[in-house]
């Protein structure tokens, strides 16, 4: 069984699923979407499919409060998933995942030199693509859980997986003692390395 390889944000504004589906495809990366599910809550209540077609309708029903979940296939091969969701009133969560399956060096609770290489890629993309305004905290790791909180402490503490963090600024926070800090393009990266 394969573990999820992730990347967690958690926004002050919306991104919404083209600006998503793009960034994937600017790398001349096929990407095909196969399922969409919308629901009201952690419950599922609501559950409701929707047919690919109807893609366009989701960044409206995220704003509305609903919970977005897509499914689909890079490169024909590799399964991901993107959930997408507002936590609160004025934030924004968004999640990629990407099953390792065939690509098993993102399983891994470490960076390390077979997966550095990745890590540097997202980070870098990530960093360039997104407005440092609007960035709250970034998360990427396998098998990685971020939580939403009101403070950041308690995001760092309610949270489990991240081999990286990424921040607008830094941040003094003892959790992060045991990860190497650097900067990229503006941005506070906390690394946590073999």
């Amino acid at each position: 069984m394969s573990a999820v390889f992730s990347i967690k944000l958690l926004l002050k504004e919306q991104l919404t699923i083209p600006e998503i589906v793009s960034f994937i495809k600017k790398e001349n990366t096929n990407c095909e979407i196969d399922l969409i599910e919308t629901h009201d809550d952690w419950e599922f209540s609501n559950e409701k499919r929707l047919s690919v077609g109807q893609i366009e309708d989701c960044d409206s029903l995220i704003r509305q409060g609903k919970m977005v979940r897509i499914y689909g296939v890079l490169e024909s091969l590799f399964q991901f998933s993107m959930f997408l969701y507002k936590p609160a009133q004025t934030i924004y969560a968004t999640s990629f995942g990407i099953s390792t399956k065939g690509i098993e060096m993102l399983d891994n609770d470490y960076i390390t030199q077979d997966n550095k290489e990745v890590y540097s890629f997202i980070t870098n993309k990530i960093t360039t693509t997104i407005n440092k305004d609007i960035l709250l905290v970034g998360a990427i790791g396998s098998e990685l859980t971020l939580f939403y909180e009101s403070s950041f402490e308690d995001i760092l503490k309610e949270s489990y997986g991240a081999c990286e963090w990424i921040f607008p600024d830094e941040k003094p926070y003892s959790y992060l003692d045991k990860y190497s800090k650097s900067q990229v393009n503006g941005f506070t990266i906390y690394c946590l390395k073999a």
